[in-house]
């Protein structure tokens, strides 16, 4: 038994830490895993409060999160909100990355790769991040929180969605084209990584 509900900034830090530890559990090979907690904790309750963007949670019956999806109505919007209200509180824990040229070549293409142009138009509405607790899959949680992504657009009447995935994560391409994802392009949003490119249809 599971219990989904949308986050909307007001809850006990511990439950931001929860979604950053699933984050780095699960997406560990992604750039956003490689920053500090802090950081992520700040990034997903930004996600929670903005107008541009939704985040659920699964809860158990302990109130423990087992997954989490996110959904992104505007992402370049979401993410020039969150350099404006929260870079003061994250710049403590990126001094000491800060100097780095990967690093700074990392961040410009997270920023710029929601507007890069490539060959086929892209969906502006995106899935964002998507994880479930690796003790807990097998349990049809992934199935009940995209369900509340589905139903999200319908009630919007937002008619596709974009979803990136590593070239790796074979997993999660097996999870959306088995819900009617098709597969858009090929795209090097991190210098030397293949992310895929999905659009799906409600």
């Amino acid at each position: 038994m599971n219990n989904i509900v949308i986050l909307d900034g007001s809850e006990h830090k511990s439950d931001y830490k929860r979604i950053a530890f699933l984050h780095k559990q699960a997406i560990s090979g992604g750039f956003l895993a490689s920053l500090n907690y802090q950081i992520l904790i700040q990034l997903y309750r930004t996600i929670a409060i903005s107008p541009y963007s939704i985040l659920w949670v699964s809860r158990d019956t302990e109130g423990q999160i087992q997954g989490f999806i996110s959904l992104s109505l505007s992402t370049s919007k979401l993410y020039k909100e969150f350099i404006l209200k929260k870079s003061l509180l994250v710049f403590p824990y990126l001094i000491s990355k800060i100097l780095s040229v990967a690093f700074i070549r990392k961040i410009y293409e997270v920023l710029v790769y929601p507007v890069k142009t490539i060959s086929v138009p892209m969906p502006e509405t995106e899935l964002l991040n998507f994880c479930v607790d690796e003790s807990q899959r097998g349990k049809s949680i992934g199935g009940h929180l995209f369900a509340k992504v589905e139903e999200e657009l319908r009630n919007r009447n937002i008619n596709s969605l974009k979803i990136v995935t590593g070239e790796n994560q074979k997993g999660a391409q097996n999870f959306y084209e088995k819900r009617g994802a098709r597969l858009l392009a090929k795209q090097v949003i991190h210098k030397g990584v293949t992310s895929y490119i999905y659009q799906y249809d409600t």
